[in-house]
């Protein structure tokens, strides 16, 4: 079919009609004669349209566009507050929409090219009269029934590129219109299918342009759930979305490198843009869970926790927990540098949690996981050690009270829960604490909160801060870690408990601070604490 595909790449740089000296009444003259030539090939008696007849059909289909395309505009420059258009009523009027796509079914192996007008018409006229024609059965039931015509088949990419356009074009509508969704929504065995949301999800895990339109259609649909319960419940109940997308990571990460070959930096110990970028797959990866991370955001809560359920128990558990725990050493440094990128990757709260949860109660062998992995961080290799760490940093990046308590507060404050009229008591406190104390004095006077700082454009600060590595220069390494540390003071304020024993919760997240100022101000610290 190399001449259908010739044909349709020439058509977009034809121009048939000059608007400016095109008569109105010859221009609908034309529309009805080629419509008339149309339909003359409809009618022909044999049961499979030839070569000629399929050529002659998308040319005159494609004349009419172009004066159909004319009239629109020109009843639009006329600021008439009804439709003017003569094509626009004659095509609707004649059905020839409907009769278009009945013939196209009886098109054979040229099915295809039909489909394609069939899908550059409709999608002109939507970008033209927006959603006033949904209101039209000659317009809407053909645009249904091509739409359900597409479900289950194999597609060309030019009819892949042409559908996704006017799906997504579809859901931008509905996001504006929302009382138009229950016209794409019909019973099949009495069970209800939403056939836009349908035909986009075979797209979900693509990787090129089409995907990403793909994507960003999908993206709407979640947020139509939330204006429509009828949406949500459908992608919840009926709809296997939730397990594509858990399924597709699972499929996605197994297919990544087992052993980073291609990284020789000595100290590297996390994945920057530009190994995401080069590394076979990762891209890939990373952009299904950033729109998977999307969709928890802005989905109804029915579809954000059955989303949580399922990448919970269909990747964590099974897939990046076994990953983990590899023998090799080679092996964990690829899949803790995995999950230290997931980590930095994912901010929507639910899936957090899910993540979380993984680390901190899932047992292997009888040992938790966060333990096994706190153990690396005194591995005799280097780089198993730093990728730990870098894991590490980001967790505590997050500011999550019950990864601070598992890793640092139930080992340097014990019983200071307790009231102080309890703890006489029990036996005297542990003589760590004391310890703990000198070890939060180590902090420099640079990172109190009293001790002022200047960030004008004009100071040495600014400019490394904006102009240097962080780790070349030591001082900027301190004020980045007293950025965190202010970031982590306003999460400290919301936890559940202050950990000092006192009433003043002022003291107790100021506290908490202090401890995560010695985890951020260096590895070597970092070591020393675990």
């Amino acid at each position: 079919m190399d001449w259908i595909n010739s044909l349709l790449s020439s058509k977009n740089s034809k121009s048939l009609i000059n608007s400016d000296d095109c008569d109105p009444q010859a221009c609908y003259d034309s529309f009805k004669e080629h419509w008339h030539q149309i339909y003359k090939i409809f009618n022909r008696v044999q049961q499979l349209p030839t070569h000629d007849d399929v050529l002659g059909v998308v040319n005159h289909l494609e004349q009419m566009a172009t004066l159909l395309l004319y009239d629109i505009k020109r009843a639009d420059r006329l600021h008439v507050s009804q439709s003017t258009s003569k094509c626009l009523e004659y095509l609707l009027s004649e059905n020839i929409l409907t009769k278009l796509f009945e013939w196209s079914t009886r098109s054979g192996r040229y099915t295809d090219a039909i489909r394609c007008e069939q899908l550059k018409i409709y999608q002109m006229l939507l970008c033209q009269t927006r959603h006033i024609l949904l209101l039209h059965e000659p317009f809407l039931q053909p645009l249904i029934k091509l739409l359900f015509s597409c479900e289950g088949e194999v597609y060309s990419k030019e009819v892949e590129k042409l559908l996704v356009d006017l799906l997504n074009q579809l859901c931008a509508l509905l996001m504006q219109n929302v009382e138009f969704i229950d016209l794409f929504f019909h019973d099949v065995k009495n069970v209800p299918n939403f056939v836009i949301f349908s035909l986009l999800i075979p797209f979900v895990h693509r990787e090129d342009s089409i995907g990403m339109k793909a994507r960003d259609a999908l993206l709407l649909c979640m947020s139509l759930s939330k204006k429509n319960k009828k949406v949500a419940t459908f992608i919840a109940e009926h709809s296997n979305f939730s397990i594509i997308l858990a399924s597709g990571l699972s499929g996605l990460y197994s297919v990544l490198p087992n052993i980073l070959d291609d990284i020789s930096v000595p100290d590297w110990h996390r994945f920057t843009p530009d190994d995401v970028n080069e590394i076979k797959g990762l891209l890939t990866f990373v952009t299904s869970l950033e729109f998977s991370n999307a969709v928890a955001q802005v989905a109804h809560l029915i579809i954000r926790k059955q989303l949580q359920e399922f990448l919970y128990r269909g990747f964590l558990i099974p897939v990046l927990g076994p990953a983990l725990l590899q023998s090799g050493v080679s092996e964990q440094v690829a899949a803790t540098a995995y999950l230290e990128l997931i980590i930095r990757t994912v901010s929507d709260t639910g899936l957090l949690h899910s993540l979380l949860q993984f680390l901190l109660n899932i047992d292997f062998d009888g040992e938790k996981l966060l333990n096994i992995l706190i153990q690396r961080l005194d591995s005799d290799n280097q780089q198993l050690s730093l990728v730990s760490l870098a894991m590490f940093e980001s967790i505590i990046d997050l500011c999550c009270e019950d990864f601070m308590l598992e890793l640092v507060f139930k080992y340097l404050q014990p019983c200071l829960h307790l009231i102080l009229s309890q703890r006489n008591m029990l036996l005297p406190l542990d003589p760590h604490c004391q310890s703990f104390e000198k070890l939060l004095t180590l902090a420099p006077k640079c990172c109190n909160a009293e001790y002022p700082l200047e960030f004008s454009e004009n100071s040495q600060l600014y400019i490394l801060k904006h102009k240097q590595s962080l780790y070349g220069k030591y001082f900027a390494y301190l004020c980045d870690a007293r950025h965190k540390i202010a970031q982590c003071q306003m999460s400290c304020m919301a936890w559940n408990n202050s950990y000092t024993g006192e009433d003043d919760s002022v003291s107790g997240w100021y506290l908490c601070v202090k401890i995560l100022f010695i985890l951020f101000t260096g590895f070597q610290i970092l070591v020393v604490l675990v």
